[in-house]
């Protein structure tokens, strides 16, 4: 349950399998009759901040359904019922990074070839969202699940939107997750700002958790910096470090630009 919506497991009986399905909730504004089931807006100005909650629930229903990768989850329907909207999706069977990293006995005994292997996964989903002038803006341990046979799926695409049909931005997300552009409405967005998210994803995912607010690490002192980390040195090759350290640079000029750019950096390295 979320602050937007609540995603039920459910059964498609004309297919015969699993699915979720996610129901526009914005609890803030609305609330549920116990005898009809059907959402009631409140009263007074709760009736713009719900309709603004719907369409965006109906964007992201759209925007995942014409995205064709295995690597993100299938929207198959939207549809109305009960004064609100609703979308069904694919089942993803497996665990989120996030629980991997609440379960620290599990992330700390990843090798180097698990990670390369999940962070690659990641940034061939990325080039696929960013080719199509998509940015997710919410990569997060708790967006990326891993299956029982090794895959990375992203999931949650509420705050992404499509810069080439929009460019209004708004300041939402993860604040340990995010760039300092994405706290500024007036500043430039791109690939470049889901990859220092992804950087402090996979950051949380070895440490077990996430760099401080990236506001702060302009300024801090202190040196965060993976490839100097001499546990991390003892498990994982310094050249991967790097690559992390250098998609978790603050100042978005000095950070790597695409997952493109990633990935060059990351071939061959698990000769090593």
């Amino acid at each position: 349950m979320g602050g937007f919506g609540i995603s039920y497991l459910a059964e498609d009986r004309m297919e015969g399998k699993r699915v979720v399905l996610k129901e526009n909730f914005p609890h803030s504004s609305a609330i549920r009759c116990s005898s009809t089931l059907r959402l009631q807006v409140k009263e007074g100005r709760h009736a713009e901040d719900f309709e603004w909650a719907r369409q965006r629930f109906i964007r992201e229903a759209r925007l995942m359904h014409g995205l064709n990768h295995p690597g993100i989850v299938k929207v198959h329907r939207l549809f109305e019922a009960l004064n609100t909207v609703y979308y069904v999706m694919s089942f993803v069977e497996g665990k989120t990074l996030e629980d991997m990293i609440e379960h620290h006995h599990i992330a700390s005994s990843l090798t180097q070839k698990e990670v390369l292997d999940y962070l690659r996964q990641s940034l061939h989903i990325l080039d696929y969202i960013h080719e199509r002038f998509i940015y997710h803006r919410d990569i997060k341990p708790a967006n990326l699940m891993l299956t029982p046979e090794g895959k990375i799926v992203l999931i949650d695409f509420g705050l992404a939107r499509n810069f080439a049909a929009d460019f209004q931005h708004t300041v939402m997300g993860t604040k340990c997750f995010y760039p300092p552009e994405q706290m500024d409405k007036d500043a430039s967005h791109g690939p470049w700002t889901d990859i220092y998210a992804l950087g402090a994803t996979f950051y949380c995912l070895l440490l077990g958790e996430p760099p401080l607010i990236s506001t702060i690490r302009c300024c801090c002192p202190e040196n965060d910096h993976l490839a100097e980390n001499s546990s991390l040195l003892s498990r994982f090759r310094r050249e991967l470090l790097q690559v992390l350290d250098q998609a978790l640079e603050p100042d978005a000029g000095q950070r790597l630009r695409s997952a493109r750019e990633c990935l060059k950096l990351l071939n061959g390295m698990e000769q090593y």
